[in-house]
């Protein structure tokens, strides 16, 4: 377990970037899903309840892959705001560091 808390603490904004890309693909594919069903039996009382079924289950397929987008974008924006503030603190450990 040794290393310093800098090392447990360090994030690693290429596995976000490569999870962003993971999460962007399952989402593709689950907003792809199509589901098609028809009763074609006319006055049947099934016909109403199948075409309710269709956009309930049509409705939380979108809904799964927009949360699986936006954990996506977060993963991303993650990485960027990471890179960023680490950035920020080393540019300022190194003026601490040369007296500035």
């Amino acid at each position: 377990m040794g290393g310093t808390v800098g090392d447990l603490l360090k994030a690693d904004a290429d596995a976000l970037r490569t999870l962003a890309g993971t999460l962007s693909g399952v989402s593709d594919t689950i907003e792809g899903i199509a589901v098609t069903a028809t009763v074609t039996m006319p006055g049947s009382p099934i016909a109403p309840a199948t075409e309710q079924s269709t956009t309930a289950v049509l409705d939380a397929y979108r809904h799964i892959g927009a949360s699986i987008r936006q954990m996506s974008t977060a993963c991303d924006a993650t990485a960027s705001s990471y890179e960023s503030v680490d950035s920020a603190f080393a540019g300022q450990l190194h003026s601490y560091e040369s007296g500035l």
